[in-house]
Formats: C-alpha cells, structure tokens, sequence
C-alpha cells in the first residue's frame, strides 16, 4: 500500500483539518436600545463592559473556545495570546 494515501494510523478527524472555520475575538459588549443603535455613525462612540486589560474571548465559528489577552505583534498587528483553552 502506498504510505501517502495510508490513513489507519491517523485520527478519525485527519480529514476534517483541512476545512476552513471561522475564528474571532470578542472584546465585550453593551446592550443599548435599537433606535440608539440606528443612530451611531461616524464618530459615534460605544462603551463596551469590559476593561481595556480584559481577557477577550476566543471563538471558533461562534462557540467559545478559549480565553487570552489581545497583545500587538513584531509586525504590528493584533492577537491574542491564549491563556485558559476550555476543555
């Protein structure tokens, strides 16, 4: 048997790797009403309920999947550094 298509010493998962998902951070919130929501434009600020030093929430196609803190790379971007991985 070929060694590149033997698959029985892969996880049953080995397949699924490949598809792509969707990963965000969720910084915090604020729950306002709709017609004041309907009146943010440019400029406009919201307060969220967390502090600037909060942990953000790590999703994985909308479920939470770990916590961390946003910190700013060598090249300047944004990411998170996970801290506490859910079980």
């Amino acid at each position: 048997m070929d060694e590149s298509t033997d698959t029985r010493d892969e996880s049953p998962f080995a397949a699924l790797g490949e598809i792509e998902v969707t990963v965000a951070a969720r910084l915090g919130g604020v729950r306002m009403p709709l017609h004041a929501a309907a009146a943010l434009g440019d400029g406009s600020l919201v307060t969220l309920d967390c502090a600037p030093d909060s942990p953000v929430t790590l999703l994985v196609n909308g479920v939470a999947i770990a916590k961390g803190e946003l910190v700013v790379t060598d090249d300047g971007e944004l990411a998170v550094e996970i801290s506490d991985v859910k079980p």
